[in-house]
């Protein structure tokens, strides 16, 4: 009787040791994307809008996109991006699979995000994170934009 109480306990204290890591592994990376946008003073978008089924890697993605956007932020980047990084900050990891790249933000300092699925996956230093918001709700919009 006392071996599923204690099963139970420690299954659940195993989630929650592994839902701290991941966590930490996610603010880490949006640590390191703050520091890289702390050095750029651009930043490019870029938007594809395709239908079928589609993979899209670095100068294909750009050649295939629909919408490019240059923003020079000055030395004020990471300020200009914080929505971004907060939308990083609240994704979960997942394993990463490709196809359906539809958005791309590459700053001119450090390395590029590639989102997929609806801007809901994203992919930053080869490790990928899945967020309940898609990212076209946080930059489509001209106060992010243009502020």
């Amino acid at each position: 009787m006392l071996v599923r109480p204690l099963f139970l306990f420690l299954l659940c204290a195993c989630a929650l040791i592994a839902s701290a890591q991941a966590g930490s592994d996610v603010s880490a990376a949006a640590n390191r994307l703050s520091s890289a946008l702390d050095n750029a003073h651009a930043v490019n978008f870029y938007f594809v809008s395709q239908t079928e089924d589609h993979e899209l890697r670095g100068e294909g993605f750009k050649t295939a996109s629909s919408m490019k956007i240059y923003r020079a932020c000055g030395g004020n980047c990471k300020r200009f991006m914080d929505r971004v990084i907060a939308h990083l900050k609240q994704a979960l990891p997942v394993a990463c699979r490709p196809g359906q790249e539809d958005v791309l933000i590459e700053p001119d300092s450090g390395r590029p995000l590639l989102y997929s699925y609806s801007g809901r996956v994203i992919e930053f230093e080869g490790k990928c994170y899945i967020s309940k918001k898609s990212i076209n709700s946080v930059i489509r919009n001209a106060d992010f934009l243009f502020k």
